[in-house]
């Protein structure tokens, strides 16, 4: 071990500090520094490095549980309304007690490639007024048109 902590010595790069803790004899505790120091990266060829990771720990097949099918809840086993789409939605409140005029129920993903749920969706009143009022000025329109053209025939 005395070999080997010298052929450290020369290659670490804080040798100054592994002379002064060592002094002029190798003893125990310097035989630790040493070995410390080559563990914790300071010294080459020792020590975990920061390569890649190492993966993940894997369960023995036998005790790996499978994955439920989509809508099944994992601990209960029941089945979730949210991604029912044959439920009807149409009318009821909202998840937190809503009425159903401050929004409407829609069946959509939560993100591109994921499973479709039932979701939520707010009514802003000021948007929807304004909807209502572009809508209704191109029906009117419309309805002139409609008229004019059938004055002129």
């Amino acid at each position: 071990s005395v070999a080997l902590c010298q052929s450290y010595l020369v290659h670490a790069p804080s040798v100054s500090l592994a002379i002064a803790i060592m002094g002029d004899s190798l003893e125990a505790q310097a035989i630790a520094a040493v070995l410390m120091m080559a563990m914790s990266g300071h010294l080459p060829g020792m020590g975990k490095g920061k390569g890649k990771g190492k993966g993940k720990w894997k369960k023995a097949p036998g005790e790996a549980k499978p994955n439920p099918p989509a809508g099944i809840r994992h601990d209960t086993g029941e089945k979730s309304l949210r991604k029912d789409a044959e439920l009807d939605m149409k009318g009821k409140p909202g998840p937190n007690g809503e009425k159903a005029s401050e929004g409407r129920w829609v069946f959509e993903p939560k993100a591109k490639g994921k499973a479709k749920r039932w979701r939520w969706r707010k009514i802003d009143p000021e948007k929807y007024e304004a909807a209502n009022a572009k809508r209704a000025a191109c029906q009117a329109a419309e309805a002139e048109a409609a008229a004019k053209k059938a004055k002129s025939e």
